[in-house]
């Protein structure tokens, strides 16, 4: 009997002992100021592609317009094409041969 109860003391002060260290944790998270960053990735239009694709070297860009024509070799590849130019976008993975005829967006 005597050992129920110490094991249950026990239980109840390894709870007690946890519990009292979260609500300090708590308020110290309530007094840190927590500063927000909104990254936005630039959306270049195909007709200016050619002429700031230098100033995103190594950058996220978001291109769109309608795929002409997909590499049948690979499938690697595809044109973009819109009323401005045009743009030859390569991939790792192969391209759906659904998308053909599609306006897409594409970030890379």
């Amino acid at each position: 009997m005597i050992k129920k109860v110490l094991t249950i003391v026990a239980i109840a002060a390894l709870f007690a002992s946890c519990g009292g260290g979260a609500g300090t944790d708590k308020a110290n998270n309530e007094n840190q100021e927590v500063e927000t960053v909104e990254i936005t990735t630039p959306e270049i239009s195909l007709g200016e592609f050619e002429t700031k694709a230098g100033d995103y070297v190594d950058k996220e860009v978001i291109v769109a317009g309608i795929v002409d024509h997909i590499c049948r070799h690979g499938g690697k590849r595809l044109l973009l094409v819109s009323d401005d130019g045009d743009v030859h976008v390569d991939a790792e993975e192969r391209f759906d041969d659904e998308i053909a005829g599609s306006e897409i967006i594409l970030t890379g």
